[in-house]
């Protein structure tokens, strides 16, 4: 189902389940290695504010997945920042390739009302 078409109420609820299936996955990895993912809990903290649930949720998948293999991320917070920046290009791109951004018809339309307010 396109986000769009959700009612808030069901966004709410996918959020709240991202969220605390985020928490399940930084629990089971603190368990594993306490001062290693420590300071997942502050960033984890301050982005939770400001970026999609969803893609914090795929994030963790990710270091988890990463960290279960033979070559764990050498600093989780950059790992986990730089995966986060490429899951928003991508979501991004696929947005704008579907047509659903801005355009350049748009701009100029928005900027000549801006001209006219002045």
């Amino acid at each position: 189902m396109k986000p769009e078409t959700l009612l808030h109420s069901q966004r709410k609820e996918i959020a709240l389940k991202a969220i605390a299936e985020v928490g399940t996955i930084l629990e089971a990895l603190y368990n594993l290695d306490k001062p290693r993912y420590q300071p997942l809990y502050g960033w984890l903290h301050k982005m939770a504010k400001w970026k999609s649930p969803v893609l914090l949720l795929q994030t963790m998948k990710r270091l988890q997945e990463r960290d279960e293999s033979k070559q764990p991320a050498a600093d989780v917070v950059q790992y986990c920042g730089g995966t986060l920046r490429r899951l928003e290009e991508q979501r991004e791109a696929k947005r704008l390739r579907a047509g659903r951004g801005p355009s350049l018809l748009g701009d100029i339309i928005d900027r000549a009302k801006r001209a006219n307010k002045s």
